[in-house]
Parts: C-alpha cells; sequence; structure tokens
C-alpha cells in the first residue's frame, strides 16, 4: 500500500523526452473530441506503484498508453512503451485506466476515439508538474516539494478503510509552511500525521507571481491505501 500527497503521484500527458526511438503517441484526449467524465486517479497511481519497481530502487516511471473509448465511456489501453523497461508500468498504468470515463464534447460517438496518455509515477521534480500538481489555487507553487517516501512502497494491511488527512497550510515570507491536520479518517493514525508533518516542515512554496508568500493558506490532502480494502464497484 502506498501513501501520496495530492501532488506526489502524476498523471499526465505532457512526458519529458525519452529515447529518440521512443513510439509516437496517439493525439491527446481533447484532439479527438473527447473530455474526462471521471478522471484518472493519482491515488490509484500510487496504491498500485509495482513493487518489483520499489524493490529494484526504481522511486519514478512512466507508461506510454495508446486507449480507445468505447460506447460506454470506457477505455481499453494498450502501453506502447515503459520507463524503466521490465518494471510492470505499462501493466499497472492499464489497470489505472480501468475505471476512468471518458465523453464527448462534439456530440458525436463516443466509441472507436483512440488517444494517447501518459501515466508517472512516484516523485518528479516541482518543474516538471502541471500547474493543477501544484497549490496554484492560492497562487503559489512547489519549489521543494514533501518527500513522502519513508511510505512509499510500504504496506499496512491493519487498514481496510481508505484513510484521508487534510492539512491546513500557512506560508512564511521564506516560503516554509506551517501545517497542521483539520481532518483525518479514522482516528489512529498519529505517527503517520507527525511524520507528515515533519515532511511539510521541510517543503517549500513561493508565489507565482514573485511577490512573497506570507500569510498565504492552502489546504493539501492525501489518503492511504490497503491492499485489504476492496473499492465499491464504479456505475
Amino acid at each position: 500500500m502506498r501513501l501520496i500527497s495530492i501532488a506526489f503521484a502524476l498523471l499526465t500527458v505532457a512526458a519529458p523526452a525519452l529515447a529518440q526511438t521512443s513510439p509516437e503517441l496517439p493525439p491527446p484526449l481533447d484532439q479527438v473530441g473527447l473530455e474526462w467524465e471521471r478522471r484518472p486517479s493519482i491515488e490509484r497511481v500510487a496504491q498500485l506503484y509495482p513493487p518489483v519497481a520499489w524493490r529494484a530502487g526504481h522511486r519514478r516511471g512512466l507508461a506510454r498508453l495508446s486507449c480507445t473509448s468505447q460506447a460506454n465511456g470506457r477505455v481499453r489501453c494498450t502501453p506502447i512503451e515503459e520507463d524503466p523497461a521490465g518494471f510492470r508500468f505499462g501493466e499497472v498504468a492499464v489497470q489505472v485506466m480501468d475505471r476512468v470515463i471518458v465523453r464527448s464534447t462534439d456530440g458525436g460517438p463516443v466509441a472507436g476515439r483512440t488517444f494517447g496518455y501518459t501515466i508517472r509515477f512516484g516523485y518528479w521534480p516541482p518543474r516538471l508538474l502541471p500547474d493543477s500538481y501544484h497549490p496554484s489555487e492560492a497562487g503559489l507553487r512547489w519549489v521543494v516539494r514533501p518527500d513522502l517516501s519513508e511510505w512509499e512502497g510500504r504496506d499496512y494491511p491493519e487498514f481496510n478503510v481508505e484513510p484521508v488527512i487534510m492539512f491546513e497550510c500557512v506560508a512564511s515570507a521564506e516560503g516554509t509552511l506551517a501545517s497542521a491536520d483539520v481532518y483525518r479518517d479514522p482516528e489512529n493514525i498519529d505517527g503517520i500525521v507527525e511524520g507528515v508533518l515533519r515532511s511539510l516542515e521541510r517543503a517549500r512554496v513561493q508565489r507565482i507571481d514573485g511577490g512573497s508568500p506570507e500569510g498565504v493558506r492552502f489546504r493539501w490532502g492525501m489518503r492511504l491505501f490497503s491492499r485489504n480494502y476492496v473499492p465499491p464497484p464504479a456505475d
């Protein structure tokens, strides 16, 4: 099971260039007249992080997929590249996409539209993150993200639910954060909360507009996942 922040596991179409021999992806979702009705889950990306990759010391990876929409809005995906190769990133990326739903933006049938998508696993530097993975709603960007590698890749068999923790963060003029948990479910996760608070103390933010971040507030959330947990079936 994995412990992640909302910004820790990353899904994005835009990926850094791999080898020059990388196969070309199909066009992105919006260029084939589709949009998300149910997006890929970054929490599920963390939950499914390949144990074989973690044991081999790979703390991040990516999979490039070719996906075709079905009449019911579901998608069927095939991995066309993974990096590093041979560590199941492509296989688990397909599992992540099993739960997504797309819909048409042009009024035409949904079925039969093929698009490319890239899923990134693990910790990626802030400069590689799109705005949606920064606290951009508060006008901030990560300079140093919270490092949750202490919990990444571990199992937590004692949990049979999906615990949620939410933190209220206040930035200083230097970009450091004062943080406190404002929501947790279940309650018996004090040790994890304390550890994540220490990680938040080492994190840094800056204002997007270049001004002082002093006093800016934002909320930052995370989930724990248990392999024992069986989610309810999708509608």
